[in-house]
């Protein structure tokens, strides 16, 4: 993550689908660490929904977060989620 802005916000690429998205979000860093506490959540934005393999379940100004459905979508969501629990 990048350096905070003065309202507290960083900027971060969307956690999408999309190969080849740049988009950025504006996030604190205790919004980040709330949604990725589950490994299954992510921060997109609006647009790059997925509806086929996600659902949206908050949503800012900013950002939405999507947790990705139960089966395959969420256990490789689990499998690939590379931050320690302990943390």
């Amino acid at each position: 993550m990048a350096s905070l802005s003065p309202e507290g916000y960083t900027r971060m690429l969307c956690e999408c689908g999309l190969p080849d998205c740049e988009r950025k979000v504006a996030i604190s860093v205790v919004e980040y660490e709330r949604t990725r506490s589950d490994p299954r959540r992510f921060v997109v934005v609006k647009e790059h929904v997925i509806p086929d393999v996600e659902d949206v379940v908050g949503e800012t100004d900013r950002f939405v977060v999507v947790e990705k459905h139960e089966g395959t979508p969420a256990d490789v969501a689990e499998e690939l989620d590379r931050r320690d629990p302990r943390d």
